[in-house]
């Protein structure tokens, strides 16, 4: 099995849409996740941020779905391993750290925190594939949101060594 579940790609468009619909998916899940986070979390801190980042990340479904409709398509989903593993994997550190407040704020700040780096990177480069192909209402959708992922990582970290890490030691 390739790295894409569709049919295979054969030019820079296609890894552009493969991109588009993936971010799209990793996005609605992430709204999903987000949700539990808020409820799990004990810092007020943090709580507030996730809270941010939940409209922010109903701004970005909307960017993407803009980015669709740019490039006349229907928006669309396609799952990928990475997203789905990142959320796995934050899931299963939760629940083993359920039982202390402190050490579960610690963990959604590292899940959130893969999870921005993965759209971060994401984004990154769906955006310099639309600059190469010309798409630039595309590539100025996407870079919004890129900004508004560095700046919630940025975030994340702040309240992590400010009071969330100290908390947990």
């Amino acid at each position: 099995m390739g790295i894409f579940s569709a049919a295979k790609p054969e030019s820079l468009m296609d890894l552009l849409h493969h991109n588009l619909k993936d971010l799209y998916d990793a996005e609605l899940k992430v709204l999903e996740t987000l949700t539990e986070m808020i409820a799990a979390a004990s810092n007020d801190d943090l709580k507030a941020g996730l809270e941010q980042h939940r409209t922010e990340t109903e701004g970005q479904v909307k960017r993407l779905e803009e980015c669709f409709k740019e490039m006349d398509m229907e928006p669309e989903r396609q799952a990928r391993a990475g997203i789905d593993g990142i959320i796995k994997e934050g899931n299963k550190m939760l629940a083993e750290a359920k039982d202390d407040p402190a050490l579960t704020d610690v963990c959604i700040i590292e899940a959130s925190q893969k999870v921005e780096h993965y759209e971060i990177a994401s984004y990154g480069t769906a955006k310099a594939m639309a600059i190469e192909l010309g798409e630039t209402a595309v590539a100025e959708l996407l870079d919004a949101t890129l900004k508004e992922e560095f700046k919630t990582d940025e975030k994340l970290t702040d309240i992590a060594t400010k009071d969330v890490n100290p908390a947990a030691k």
